[in-house]
């Protein structure tokens, strides 16, 4: 085994719980809950909530319910290049522990990584100003006044503020149905102060 693990180590047994277990665990109830919030709105694939590109599906889906901008299409395929993406950036971070630095493999490998790890970064931008633009359509759909404001606490605080907003609106009374063609977000008055 590599010294790059330390699991006999407090060290490494604490970076493993902070690094591996609690994004894995937080991941699992978010995706439940995202799962739960598509069944009640009459998403008819909620079940793909709980895979790790069908999530991204799902918040397309529920955004596309209220604006069809085809959310339920682009950022799946934004995940799953860079899921793609970060298998290949990982794979080749790990052969390159494996391999000496004289090898001249090892500048092949690290040129892989390098430019993985930028392909990476720019489609993960992407897929992040998608997703927070899906999620304020989601919002703005129960509450366009604080939409902007469950956006900002989602951006701050990595989604949980959007997740609560789900479960506080999963009840089945008054959530659209998907059956319900492209639902519109209640038309928003603007108060002018004379």
């Amino acid at each position: 085994m590599s010294d790059f693990f330390y699991y006999e180590d407090t060290l490494g047994l604490i970076f493993f719980i902070f690094a591996i277990a609690l994004p894995v665990l937080f991941g699992l109830i978010f995706a439940i809950i995202k799962a739960v919030y598509a069944k009640n709105t009459g998403v008819k694939k909620w079940g793909l909530a709980l895979l790790p590109v069908g999530t991204d599906y799902i918040t397309g889906k529920l955004a596309d319910m209220y604006n069809d901008r085809k959310y339920r299409i682009w950022l799946p395929i934004l995940s799953g290049i860079s899921f793609v993406i970060s298998l290949i950036t990982f794979g080749s971070l790990f052969a390159s522990f494996a391999i000496d630095y004289d090898n001249p493999v090892y500048d092949i490998i690290f040129l892989i990584e390098s430019i993985s790890w930028s392909v990476s970064y720019g489609i993960s931008i992407a897929l992040f100003i998608m997703s927070i633009i899906a999620y304020y359509r989601i919002f703005a759909y129960k509450n366009r006044e604080s939409a902007p404001v469950w956006t900002v606490l989602t951006v701050l605080l990595y989604a949980i503020p959007a997740y609560i907003f789900m479960l506080a609106f999963s009840k089945k009374q008054g959530t659209p149905k998907v059956s319900e063609p492209h639902a519109a977000a209640p038309d928003y008055k603007s108060e002018t102060v004379e």
